[in-house]
């Protein structure tokens, strides 16, 4: 196989799970030595790659030389590192990779190695000097307000010096919402960036209540004016997975209760904190909307609707931190359960 095809069958090959076990069929040696690795660490600890030169490259992971579960408090900092700010891989001048918002299965899947393999050792000219903070380009509101954020802010409360940057493109929600913080992004265009000092983001840390208690700062920024709007319902007209019939029918049904539908996409972010905060029941179908529960108040009641086979509990985790009650159904049986949770005074705090 010519050189660039070679690259080419490396840096495209799929990902799946059906296209991994194939391959781990024609490699059984390099199979079993995986599992192992799964079996006693947890994790794999390398992979190694066919070269240009048909030489073995091999890749180590970090594995648990950086503890992200510490928050930035503890201000773990990199030295003279390059970074791509796209996917957030940062490579040490050892040839040790680091990724810090990918979750455990896509970091070790494979599927972004391709990537890894444009950034070079940073033993170099061009470094910018001064401490910095990679910002991933995001483009799900959850992740980025719940695991991003707080690590930002926490890292510009502990240095006001420092310097965040990110990519052209960011989400509208990351601009916004760094600035309703008071901190500025330098936007870059190049993807790979060297830095003299890099704080390591930790956004995969486990420790939400912290989080909620850093986006409380957020909160105070933001002046609270009156809303009449105290009865929220959150559907997701024109998203993927909606279903616009059920979606009215709820908004019927709702109606007479006080209840007022409103679309987070018409509103800032300024706005949407204002309104979650002085909200005291919120109906929604599952959706990254239902994020903003962390600027409620623990007295508000929230009541989530599958209405699709997607499954994430994440918002039911939230309002359990949060000291909010929580309720969910599935949409076959919303009604009758929304009726009932409707009319109880005391609800309790956790329930499905």
């Amino acid at each position: 196989m010519k050189n660039a095809d070679l690259r080419k069958w490396r840096n495209n090959r799929p990902s799946s799970m059906f296209s991994k076990t194939m391959r781990w069929i024609g490699n059984p040696i390099g199979a079993f030595e995986r599992l192992l690795e799964f079996a006693y660490f947890g994790q794999p600890l390398f992979n190694i790659f066919i070269g240009n030169r048909r030489d073995l490259e091999q890749i180590i992971h970090m594995s648990k030389s950086v503890d992200t579960i510490e928050s930035n408090g503890n201000y773990i900092l990199l030295d003279n590192v390059r970074v791509d700010l796209f996917e957030n891989f940062i490579q040490l001048d050892t040839g040790h990779i680091l990724n810090t918002r990918l979750a455990p299965n896509a970091i070790f899947s494979g599927e972004h190695w391709n990537l890894i393999r444009s950034i070079r050792k940073s033993k170099e000219a061009g470094l910018q000097v001064g401490t910095f903070y990679p910002i991933a380009k995001q483009k799900y509101f959850y992740h980025f307000l719940v695991e991003e954020l707080p690590e930002i802010i926490s890292a510009s409360q502990i240095n006001s010096e420092m310097t965040f940057v990110s990519l052209r493109g960011q989400s509208k929600f990351v601009i916004e919402l760094c600035e309703l913080a008071g901190i500025r992004i330098e936007i870059v265009d190049t993807k790979i960036q060297l830095f003299e000092n890099l704080v390591v983001p930790s956004y995969s840390r486990a420790n939400t209540k912290w989080s909620i208690e850093m986006l409380e700062f957020l909160k105070k920024g933001v002046e609270i004016e009156r809303s009449d709007v105290k009865k929220l319902l959150l559907l997701r007209k024109g998203k993927v997975r909606s279903d616009e019939h059920f979606e009215q029918s709820l908004q019927d049904f709702l109606a007479p209760f006080g209840y007022v539908a409103i679309d987070p996409d018409d509103h800032s972010n300024h706005e949407q904190i204002r309104i979650f905060s002085q909200a005291s029941e919120i109906v929604a179908i599952h959706g990254a909307a239902l994020s903003n529960i962390v600027f409620s108040n623990p007295e508000c009641k929230i009541f989530e609707i599958f209405n699709h086979p997607y499954r994430m509990y994440v918002f039911r985790d939230l309002a359990r931190l949060s000291g909010n009650p929580y309720a969910s159904a599935e949409a076959d049986a919303a009604f009758s359960i929304l009726k009932k949770w409707l009319s109880d005074p005391t609800p309790q705090k956790e329930s499905s």
